[in-house]
């Protein structure tokens, strides 16, 4: 019996983080950056489905990113890290709602130091502790995909035109008050 506990506990303690990995979609976003030698180290990532789950609803869905990170480790015991993300999503347009499949590709750039506490107040320079051994892109990555994102979603079958098209005929079908209409008649009498 005590046997069987044994083996159940080494198997707990063994395999835990394993499984816990395969759980966790952010888990592989974490870089172990303390045994790395001096030099530019990369790291491909993936994102998908499972990762943007992790965090506040966004109008995507079918997310096929491959991020890339390339961390340089100096011998001032600070790091450069620059951070690519291509692939594709599936939105909706902002002007037929209509759901279309939209490239990525976007690039973000830091240096990262040690101090005493996190801060990442500044977008381009993240204080981390001395005591961490590790730092998890993930936050950052879904960051670099949201702001990357064009304030107006067009479905590529919609130009431009189309949009001005459809203003100017949403113009022209709105109703004029014919009290109003009078009135421009009466000024332009007026002005003969």
């Amino acid at each position: 019996m005590a046997r069987k506990r044994f083996f159940s506990s080494a198997f707990e303690y063994l395999c835990t983080p394993y499984f816990s990995k395969l759980k966790d979609p952010l888990s592989g976003h974490i870089i172990e950056f303390v045994g790395l030698s001096e030099g530019t180290h990369s790291f491909v990532q993936q994102i998908d489905d499972a990762f943007m789950q992790s965090f506040p609803e966004q109008d995507f869905s079918r997310v096929q990113l491959t991020g890339r990170v390339e961390l340089t480790k100096k011998a001032d015991l600070s790091m450069g890290i620059s951070m690519f993300l291509g692939g594709t999503i599936d939105t909706l347009c902002d002007r037929t709602g209509r759901s279309f499949t939209m490239a990525v590709d976007a690039e973000r750039k830091m240096i990262v130091q040690f101090g005493i506490d996190w801060n990442t107040d500044d977008d381009e320079l993240v204080v981390i502790p001395r005591e961490e051994h590790s730092i998890n892109t993930a936050q950052w990555f879904y960051e670099l995909l949201v702001q990357s994102m064009p304030l107006k979603k067009l479905h590529p079958d919609v130009n431009e035109e189309d949009v001005t098209l459809f203003s100017t005929a949403s113009e022209e079908t709105s109703s004029i008050d014919p009290r109003w209409e009078k009135l421009k008649t009466a000024r332009i009498q007026e002005s003969k």
